[in-house]
């Protein structure tokens, strides 16, 4: 497969395994990025996000005087709760925080009131295949290389960049 242009990392090489789809080989990593995400197509999905934000902040502030007590609430809410607040907790941008809070609180409540949803997404989450859920080598790798990236919008040209200390 041809390298996608991208003026964010310098791919040298995409191909297509079969154990890991498609991966990306890019210059001077140790570890090819699993998926090879194209920054065009990331681009193209910045308005859905932005759209998906007012919406989620229009849903959560019509929602937020009906949200249950954490210890009013069945073990698989609890559950999923518990799981958004270690992500929430790991964040290092309050924005995406405050975004993860609400979308906690929303899916939390999502699932509380309606049961159906809930135990569909309690059975369908039992059949997850954690061990291809997992994060793989690359992806520790690439995931723990994004603390060092300033993926701040209006420093977009230092994304890929190790920040100075």
């Amino acid at each position: 497969m041809n390298a996608p242009s991208t003026h964010l990392l310098d791919v040298e090489k995409v191909e297509k395994t079969p154990d890991k789809g498609i991966i990306a080989w890019v210059k001077d990593r140790a570890l090819p990025l699993l998926g090879a995400p194209t920054f065009l197509e990331l681009e193209k999905l910045s308005p859905a996000k932005r759209l998906l934000e007012v919406l989620i902040d229009a849903q959560h502030r019509a929602f937020r005087n009906s949200f249950r007590r954490y210890d009013e609430l069945a073990p698989a809410c609890r559950a999923l709760y518990d799981l958004w607040n270690e992500l929430i907790e790991f964040e290092q941008t309050e924005r995406r925080r405050n975004i993860f809070r609400k979308l906690r609180d929303l899916t939390v409540h999502f699932i509380d009131q309606d049961t159906a949803y809930r135990w569909r997404l309690q059975w369908a989450i039992q059949r997850l295949d954690k061990d291809k859920f997992k994060l793989s080598e690359e992806d520790k790798y690439w995931f723990g290389m994004s603390d060092q990236f300033d993926h701040s919008e209006d420093d977009i040209e230092n994304i890929g960049k190790k920040k100075q200390k």
